[in-house]
């Protein structure tokens, strides 16, 4: 289905295995109820790379970008609890952003999810071709249940918190999001080399990669 709302927050991170469980539970039964008690915050998912049980990507859908903003939700950034302060010691490679939707179509939550990231924010063709051509020839493949693109708030990403110092610096960037959810993985793997594909994206004349990873859906929380 389209997400929730007009603003997402993403995270990217790698946790050490003797430490899983833990920052599950604790993403699980603290974190996630916490930040949708936010009035704004609408559904948050949690997934896990199929090709690295250490690396977890992090998903929360917003009423709009002013809740990035709102004084409720930097309180609670900048006063984590005793949990969370221990939980994110354990993180590694972690990239986070807080983003704009530029488009969201589909019809359902996917148990897989391809999510690539894109270094600039300021490839016009680029960003034609994602929001025009591919999002909607790819909301429309047998497979596909939704597909979505964003774009980084850059203020709102680089507000100085107590979290955001105790979770670590951005491993690689996120200025552009296309988020693919599907019923398959192998579609997913197609859509990486192939349309995502250093071939393709250089005829774009975009250099950098797009830093594909291949999600399964482990946990999904609503508001209310």
């Amino acid at each position: 289905m389209a997400l929730l709302g007009g603003a997402i927050i993403v995270a990217w991170l790698d946790v050490p295995s003797e430490h899983e469980r833990d920052l599950l539970d604790w993403h699980s039964r603290e974190h996630l109820p916490e930040r949708l008690a936010i009035d704004g915050f609408c559904r948050g998912r949690r997934f896990g790379n199929l090709a690295s049980a250490s690396r977890i990507f992090i998903l929360y859908e917003l009423r709009d970008r002013a809740v990035l903003y709102d004084e409720a939700y930097l309180e609670r950034l900048n006063h984590p609890t005793p949990w969370t302060r221990q939980s994110m010691q354990h993180f590694h490679n972690s990239t986070r952003a807080a983003m704009r939707i530029d488009a969201s179509i589909g019809r359902g939550i996917g148990a897989y999810l391809l999510t690539a990231r894109f270094d600039t924010a300021h490839d016009d063709a680029l960003r034609v071709w994602l929001c025009e051509d591919l999002v909607p020839v790819l909301a429309l493949r047998p497979g596909i249940t939704a597909v979505h693109l964003a774009t980084k708030d850059a203020v709102a990403s680089d507000i100085d918190t107590v979290e955001r110092r105790h979770s670590g610096t951005a491993s690689e960037p996120a200025a552009i999001v296309l988020l693919v959810e599907a019923y398959s993985a192998d579609v997913l793997s197609k859509i990486g080399a192939v349309e995502l594909g250093e071939a393709r994206l250089q005829a774009l004349g975009y250099r950098g990669p797009a830093h594909c990873e291949i999600m399964q859906l482990q946990y999904c929380l609503e508001a209310g």
